[in-house]
């Protein structure tokens, strides 16, 4: 997974998981471990 998470964690603010997915090119389950091991819910 080769993720930008300075870009990643700009747009979480204003986006659903479902457009960060499609976004960044992950599964739906991956953004959720993302956000997790970032701190995020």
């Amino acid at each position: 997974m080769n993720v930008d998470l300075h870009r990643f964690s700009v747009q979480e603010e204003t986006q659903t998981n479902f457009e960060l997915a499609s976004e960044f090119g992950l599964s739906l389950h991956d953004v959720k471990t993302l956000k997790k091991k970032m701190g995020r819910n």
